[in-house]
């Protein structure tokens, strides 16, 4: 049995990123061996990013005479990913294998803005996204062991597809344009510029990356 903490090269390049605050914490998995090459794995996966733009705008210098705008972007993600790992090289020194987990969990996204104009026009809009992510992801490893310790390092290249349903973004608008103010709901979705009043999405994504984690193995008498 052992824990293993982790994290990938896109999170790290999200990370240090200068485009808005991301933080994430480590992917953490729970390993329990069948045997000596079979491997069952149950893991969690957290991370929150946020953008905030306030900005003073010259009139004179936009067509619409904006004055100022106050944009807030918060986007988290939690999953729980549950797998099997099969183990070709089982030593004391150095390992392979090949894994498939399934991940699914919450996706939450929430946009809120603020334009005001110089004649005292201004449309407030807050977006909200809340959907269900699932998928698959397959993954393979070599791990190397660090002398007699009960650690080990692992390098892991990984192909995944989410699935995210009710993938949709609801609106919700007040303005005040020209003397005439009023409120508005919607509902829209990515690559698409029409306003629904109800709406069924479901979308798919694949991606790649590398994991780079730390494992700790309980020792057995």
């Amino acid at each position: 049995m052992g824990i293993q903490v982790g994290t990938t090269v896109n999170d790290l390049s999200r990370l240090f990123s200068n485009k808005m605050n991301y933080r994430s914490l480590p992917v953490v998995s729970f390993k329990y061996y069948l045997t000596d090459k079979w491997v069952l794995n149950l893991g969690i996966k957290s991370s929150k990013s946020k953008k905030v733009v306030i900005g003073e705008s010259d009139s004179t210098l936009n067509d619409y005479k904006m004055t100022s705008n106050e944009t807030r972007d918060v986007e988290s993600k939690f999953l729980c990913m549950v797998g099997v790992e099969k183990h070709f090289v089982p030593t004391n020194v150095w390992d392979v294998y090949f894994g498939a987990r399934l991940p699914f969990g919450m996706v939450n996204d929430v946009n809120t803005s603020d334009v005001t104009y110089m004649n005292g026009n201004y449309i407030t809009n807050e977006q909200k996204r809340h959907c269900f992510a699932y998928g698959i992801d397959t993954y393979v490893g070599i791990q190397m062991f660090v002398a007699d310790l009960p650690l080990a390092f692992s390098v892991e290249v990984a192909l995944s597809g989410f699935g995210y349903r009710n993938d949709k973004v609801k609106h919700n608008e007040e303005f005040n344009l020209n003397g005439v103010s009023g409120k508005q709901e919607y509902q829209t979705t990515d690559g698409d510029d029409y306003k629904y009043s109800s709406l069924k999405v479901r979308s798919f994504e694949r991606e790649t990356d590398v994991r780079l984690t730390l494992n700790y193995y309980f020792r057995t008498k």
